[in-house]
């Protein structure tokens, strides 16, 4: 190898890597900039919400929507 190949630089994959980073903090700035849309709606949606009457309660997390099943015995179910 010649000393040109060893100290070669290839400049379109800088320019990839730094457009690649730009691109990756723009798309951050916009989610966030969209959660915090989403976040606001949500408390304008609640606020509405209350002011017409509804009422919000909290329920505790060890509730469960479907309570547990008993197992089922599958055992010789299958006909011979």
């Amino acid at each position: 190898m010649s000393e040109e190949t060893i100290g070669f630089h290839d400049e379109t994959t800088a320019d990839n890597a730094v457009d690649h980073t730009e691109t990756e903090l723009l798309m951050s700035h916009s989610s966030m900039e969209d959660k915090l849309a989403q976040r606001q709606q949500l408390n304008d949606q609640i606020e509405a919400f209350i002011a017409s009457g509804g009422k919000i309660s909290a329920i505790a997390p060890n509730v469960m929507a479907d309570p547990p099943k008993k197992p089922e015995n599958k055992y010789g179910s299958h006909p011979i």
